[in-house]
């Protein structure tokens, strides 16, 4: 039943309670003194917009705003994963806020929409765009003035970042990985091996 309702988008029939007592309990902690519903069961209970009318117009700034305090209330949701998902879609099917030229205004739209993770917190203050010591919602506020002031799309800085230093990271793993090799191969073989080896 439960599948049928999300294949036929009917989201405002679900009850959260159909996801098990497993689910409902994850949903537990933090700041939330009750558990808190899924994001389209809190739509129904506040009569507020849909999931699919929300996903429809992330062209309007307010119903961003809208979307984003409705994350962040579900139990386990932070800035960084609501802005993520919105984020995400926001870029496909673009809107006008992932427009790498024409950059609308709204700065608090865009701070709604930059999740700040282990490689924009790394990137952004390389680049002078935040401070590493800030907290991630501010670093996301300080990020979105410099790209706009700068005429560089947030949203796609924040891909972008996330996409470079992971990059690097995973370069540096792997440097890290041939050494460990090389430590093994000459612990077991012994130097003459390794060579032959490194030759090859």
């Amino acid at each position: 039943m439960l599948v049928e309702k999300l294949r036929e988008n009917n989201l405002q029939q679900i009850d959260p309670q159909e996801f098990g007592p497993d689910f409902c309990h994850r949903t537990q902690g933090g700041k939330n003194e009750k558990n808190k519903p899924l994001l389209f069961s809190k739509c129904r209970e506040e009569n507020t917009a849909t999931i699919e009318e929300i996903v429809n117009n992330l062209d309007d700034p307010e119903m961003v705003r809208q979307a984003y305090e409705m994350l962040v209330e579900i139990g386990g949701v932070s800035h960084k994963i609501a802005s993520l998902i919105l984020r995400d879609l926001s870029k496909f099917p673009p809107t006008r806020f992932a427009d790498p030229e024409n950059i609308p205004p709204e700065i608090d739209v865009y701070w709604r929409m930059q999740p700040v993770d282990t490689h924009v917190s790394f990137v952004a203050p390389t680049l002078g765009l935040c401070e590493e010591g800030d907290d991630d919602e501010t670093k996301a506020m300080e990020i979105c003035n410099k790209c706009i002031e700068a005429k560089v799309n947030p949203l796609w800085f924040n891909s972008g970042a996330w996409g470079v230093n992971s990059m690097r990271v995973q370069q540096e793993t792997l440097k890290w990985q041939l050494e460990q090799l090389e430590e093994a191969i000459q612990d077991y073989f012994g130097q003459e091996m390794l060579k032959e080896i490194q030759q090859h």
